[in-house]
């Protein structure tokens, strides 16, 4: 009568209480657990993971987002599928070593819990279907260091399935054995087949970063922002997933600081380009060649990554040309390079001379990151302050400016918690939205931008939720 009590309270009754009796079943009906070593804690907490992780992720994610199309529904959890027809003494066998292999996987006992979920597979080959049973029998050959086995049992095609928790699972234990690029693989091939999926895309951008594939990583945090563009929703879910990455990895939130000048380059190429090779009556026409040619090395130069060679370029044709020394856009292009090259004293230097004292709205897009990166935030407030005095609010405002300059000193402010002001940039913004052409659509765009401040400064949210209801 206890077995079947437990297996009621497993499979219909409480199943997230089916660990406490499976625990207390094992410990009077199997023989203790022989002594293990110590393992890595990232494969202890994926072992007591996956019991209850597939309710967990799906609980919390299923109500944010359904990133998958209708046509891919049928295979968000695999697991949920009801079991073969069995009789009713198979059913109840079936569901006792399910739970008996996760009692033993939870207790560490990784010798029994294998030889469980063999037994389960063997008996009921309908189980081979099922993503958590091979996942099962994966970690427990890690805990009993059969690295070689444990990899063959998670690329096994069963895997290849849009099972959102099952991979969150699986890329646990990659990351225990630290194969890095086996867990990019491993969520490449879903992705490829099921198409993008928000948590998905961040575990492989995690495992990407572990290789030094920053950019790769960033390029899954844009994916996965595209899945639902503008869905304000969708920007807070991407931002509390990427923000941690930023925090546990250092090289990866310096990574993401040292690109967000990148908009600007792309935006402003065609314009450095050509006040480098603009026409001069005085120069020859061989010269005239020269310089497009070395503004065409700088520029495959930098997108190589290679800073330095475009520097020497630059700095050749500034010292072939002084009078472009001055010019404001290729003074702030060489700060990029400053600021690639990791070099803040003469960034510093640079965004200080002469030719950046007025403060002006096409700059303020290069300008605030740069100072940001500089740890400068004061000043990218006064300067967006600068700008934003030399604008009639009485006029409506072009869509090039909308509310741009007061969503950067908003960021401004917030790296400073000032909150008061960046609610104030906030209801400046929304009133520029009502003078619009289309108020409604800006009003959503300004929603989303500061949700996403919101996203990034929960000191802010915080003091958000305690302004008074209007």
């Amino acid at each position: 009568m206890r077995l079947h009590k437990v297996i009621r309270r497993a499979c219909e009754e409480k199943p997230a209480e089916r660990f406490l009796d499976f625990s207390a079943m094992v410990k009077n009906l199997a023989p203790s657990p022989p002594e293990v070593k110590k393992l890595p804690r990232i494969l202890l907490a994926t072992c007591s993971l996956i019991g209850i992780a597939a309710a967990t992720v799906v609980a919390v994610f299923r109500e944010k987002q359904s990133d998958w199309s209708s046509g891919d529904s049928k295979g968000t959890d695999q697991a949920n599928t009801q079991l073969p027809e069995l009789t009713e003494e198979q059913k109840n066998d079936y569901r006792i070593l399910v739970g008996l292999s996760e009692a033993y996987l939870k207790e560490k006992n990784y010798s029994n819990a294998l030889a469980t979920i063999e037994s389960l597979l063997s008996t009921y080959p309908q189980a081979r279907i099922q993503p958590q049973y091979s996942i099962t029998r994966a970690a427990a050959l890690i805990g009993l260091d059969r690295r070689e086995e444990a990899i063959k049992e998670l690329k096994s095609d069963v895997h290849l399935s849009p099972n959102i928790a099952a991979a969150s699972i699986r890329q646990g234990l990659w990351l225990s054995l630290q194969e890095w690029q086996e867990a990019e693989n491993d969520l490449s091939r879903i992705l490829q087949k099921f198409g993008p999926n928000t948590i998905l895309l961040y575990h492989r951008a995690e495992s990407r970063i572990l290789q030094d594939k920053m950019g790769a990583a960033r390029e899954d945090q844009k994916r996965a922002l595209a899945i639902k563009p503008n869905d304000p929703q969708q920007i807070d879910l991407v931002t509390q997933l990427w923000k941690p990455l930023e925090a546990k990895y250092p090289a990866y939130a310096h990574y993401c600081k040292s690109t967000a000048t990148d908009p600007w380059i792309i935006q402003n190429w065609d314009a450095i380009t050509q006040e480098i090779t603009a026409n001069d009556p005085q120069i020859s026409p061989d010269a005239q060649r020269g310089r497009v040619g070395m503004a065409k090395m700088m520029k495959d130069y930098f997108e190589q990554g290679n800073y330095h060679s475009a520097l020497l370029v630059f700095e050749r044709i500034t010292e072939s040309l002084p009078f472009l020394s001055d010019r404001p856009l290729l003074s702030l292009f060489r700060a990029v390079l400053y600021q690639r090259l990791n070099q803040p004293e003469k960034l510093k230097a640079e965004l200080a001379r002469h030719c950046h004292q007025e403060a002006k709205f096409e700059q303020l897009d290069i300008r605030v990151p740069l100072l940001d990166i500089l740890g400068q935030a004061a000043e990218a407030e006064k300067l967006c302050t600068k700008v934003i005095a030399s604008i009639d609010l009485a006029k409506p405002l072009s869509n090039e400016i909308s509310f741009r300059p007061w969503h950067l000193r908003a960021l401004a402010r917030a790296a400073q918690s000032n909150f008061t002001g960046i609610e104030e940039d906030r209801i400046t913004a929304l009133g520029i939205a009502e003078k619009s052409s289309e108020p409604k659509s800006l009003r959503a765009d300004i929603a989303t931008t500061w949700l996403s401040i919101e996203s990034s400064y929960p000191g802010y949210a915080e003091y958000r939720k305690n302004l008074p209801e209007k």
